[in-house]
């Protein structure tokens, strides 16, 4: 996935709440320890802790969970939190940025046809919460993200296409978003979790990783009897 990602030009961002290990983090990031996505603050926290950097928080933030996501931004040199609603952002933006040298790095989730979460491709308000950051003086535009969770449930090539395409669309906000895009002055291509692949390959690969780390396991055991009997 890293190869297909620089034949792309893109730049992978692999997400660790499945495994939650260092070890694996550091295989998805090819040993680079940087840009991970996480679904919680306490994960945020420990990959901080331990040495990773360009974290995103995946999950639309609350006002109470501010706090917390400034000491974990202000760990590390890259911190991304997401909203999905003008009440979020609002919230964001009364709030003093981490520190006097950091803004907060504000990413919008948008829904490819989940219906999860997300804002609206299609109302020109989702366009209105990206130049609302913009603007800010104590924040900036990260970036636009989705994620086709629909796609779960495909049993079919054809189906994973139909929802791959959607994601594509949706984070190009369709046609005002690039009529408006110079507008906002930012690029979007680093922050799409958007991956074209069959989803029996990703479960083959998932059980290898499962059944190495459990050789692993059963390997250092054997070894610990043997050096004790």
């Amino acid at each position: 996935m890293t190869n297909k990602a620089k034949t792309l030009n893109c730049d992978l961002r692999p997400h660790v709440k499945t495994h939650k290990t260092l070890q694996g983090a550091y295989l998805q990031t090819n040993g680079t320890c940087r840009k991970i996505t996480v679904s919680t603050l306490a994960e945020a926290s420990y990959f901080a802790n331990n040495g990773f950097d360009d974290i995103l928080y995946a999950v639309p933030i609350t006002s109470d969970k501010l706090h917390d996501a400034a000491v974990i931004a202000n760990k590390i040199q890259t911190f991304h939190i997401m909203v999905d609603n003008i009440i979020q952002l609002n919230a964001i933006l009364a709030t003093p940025p981490p520190s006097s040298t950091k803004l907060w790095s504000i990413i919008v989730m948008v829904d490819c046809g989940y219906h999860r979460d997300g804002v609206d491709p299609e109302d020109i308000n989702s366009l209105n919460i990206i130049q609302n950051i913009n603007a800010a003086s104590n924040a900036t535009f990260a970036g636009i993200y989705t994620h086709g969770g629909h796609s779960y449930d495909c049993s079919n090539k054809q189906e994973i296409q139909k929802i791959a395409k959607d994601e594509r669309d949706s984070v190009s906000f369709n046609s005002f978003f690039f009529y408006n895009v110079f507008a906002v002055n930012h690029t979007f291509q680093n922050y799409t979790q958007t991956v074209y692949t069959n989803f029996s390959k990703l479960i083959f690969i998932y059980i290898c990783f499962c059944v190495a780390i459990f050789l692993k396991f059963v390997l250092k055991q054997v070894v610990h009897f043997s050096q004790k009997y």
